[in-house]
């Protein structure tokens, strides 16, 4: 019961309880025959049945069977007093042993800002064709998702030292959101819990062959990350490596994060989270403003297309971009694949270069660049760290892909962020912290759950 509330899951429980001073059972079954004749001679039915099989039974067991259901009823009574007292001290321990060092104490390496999330996916089974508008039977399962808490996870189970920015309703699924993140290492000491707040959830139902039939999406919560509650984080922040932002906050939360992150030297990593949210930083004027950017090939796309739109002299895509296949990376060759991440980098660096250096943290040198490109691996635009100016890049490939089942790919890219982010934090070069965060999506993929919980 305690692991089922502390999950945040939805599921019941029978729990049967013996009776200490049951009734001969061969007695009883006699006397519930003898009565059901009874009943049945004299018409007896419906609501009228049940006291007269009670009050017939006593009879017929001479008071036997009113003493043990006395007995039952009695036993269960102590029995469920008994196990709400174990529960609450439980939940009491639990609260008590989770509590961490505040977030100063803790001084952590990375600080991520992003979403908390409860996902529940629901999957048709394979035998059935859906009906719409019917219950279907099929499987339901619940995780703790959000890019920044995935991420953050991810960063814990590595081995550095994360902070974790969010938001979560005061409710149960918050609660074993935080229960979870913080028993995985993480310092969830700057959530905000929202009282009466729902904590964000994503529900996705998919049919007997894996594709989407409906998502839904409730992620009200993240408004509550405003630059009044950021106030705060200044402290943690000034002693942070490199701080990491998703694109689920408001414009106004993100802004300030960038404008903390600038005046206390930290370079910002951005995951741009979907194609949707991904123009953030472009449409807010602050592309320029991060050190480091993992977005997909779609997401590169669409960032790639409004930076051209706002600032045209500076972002100059390749002559065919309207012609690619932005969305299946799957059916564009590595030569144009270089052509756009190249471009896209170019654009950005010539930006920079109109910033004050305190605006612009820079990382390992100068911007870097890695596109995720699914099974392909990732290809990577950074500064050439032997000469000045000049920047190169290649493809890193994710290793073994086709020798292990893929249990779950869902977590992934936000595995391949958290490895270079550690990596970096490390003291690593990016080169060696991009093969951690590939090793790390590997891992990933490989699990069940988001971020694999062997990950080492």
């Amino acid at each position: 019961m305690f692991a089922i509330k502390e999950l945040g899951l939805q599921n019941g429980m029978v729990l049967a309880v013996p009776n200490p001073f049951p009734a001969d059972s061969q007695v009883i079954e006699d006397a519930i025959q003898t009565a059901l004749k009874t009943a049945q001679n004299k018409g007896i039915r419906g609501k009228e049945m049940t006291p007269f099989m009670l009050e017939a039974v006593n009879t017929l067991t001479g008071g036997k069977s009113l003493e043990a259901n006395i007995a039952l009823i009695e036993n269960n009574a102590r029995v469920g007093s008994q196990m709400a007292v174990k529960l609450k001290n439980l939940e009491v321990n639990d609260h008590e042993t989770v509590t961490l060092p505040s977030s100063t104490s803790l001084s952590p390496d990375v600080i991520v800002f992003g979403g908390a999330v409860v996902d529940v996916v629901g999957s048709a089974l394979s035998s059935i064709d859906v009906i719409a508008g019917s219950s279907n039977p099929g499987l339901i399962s619940q995780s703790f998702g959000g890019v920044g808490r995935n991420v953050a996870e991810g960063i814990a189970r590595l081995g550095s030292k994360v902070a974790l920015v969010a938001a979560v309703g005061s409710d149960e699924p918050g609660h074993a959101v935080l229960q979870h993140t913080s028993k995985c290492g993480v310092d969830v000491s700057n959530v905000v819990q929202v009282d009466g707040g729902r904590t964000a959830t994503y529900m996705a139902i998919h049919d007997s062959n894996g594709d989407l039939l409906c998502g839904l999406a409730d992620m009200d919560i993240n408004s509550e990350i405003t630059p009044k509650t950021l106030a705060p984080i200044g402290n943690v922040l000034s002693t942070s490596k490199i701080c990491v932002t998703d694109a689920n906050l408001s414009d106004d939360a993100f802004a300030a994060i960038i404008k903390a992150c600038s005046s206390h030297g930290v370079p910002v990593a951005f995951e741009p989270t979907s194609d949707h949210k991904a123009v953030q930083p472009v449409r807010l004027g602050l592309l320029a403003s991060i050190a480091l950017l993992k977005p997909n090939w779609s997401e590169l796309c669409v960032m790639f297309r409004a930076a051209a739109e706002a600032h045209t002299p500076l972002f100059v895509p390749p002559p065919n971009f309207d012609e690619l296949q932005c969305t299946a990376v799957e059916d564009v060759d590595s030569e144009n694949i270089e052509k756009v991440a190249r471009g896209f980098y170019t654009g950005i660096s010539r930006l920079r270069k109109l910033l004050e250096p305190s605006q612009s943290p820079e990382l390992q040198g100068g911007l870097q660049l890695v596109v995720s490109l699914g099974p392909k691996g990732v290809y990577w635009v950074g500064p050439d760290e032997s000469k000045d100016f000049e920047v190169w890049s290649r493809f890193l490939k994710l290793r073994d892909v086709d020798e292990h089942p893929i249990e779950n790919s869902s977590g992934a890219g936000d595995s391949l962020f958290a490895g270079i982010v550690h990596g970096v934090a490390s003291g690593s070069s990016m080169a060696d912290s991009i093969e951690v965060g590939l090793l790390a999506a590997h891992s990933s993929m490989r699990s069940h759950a988001p971020v694999a919980q062997n990950l080492r």
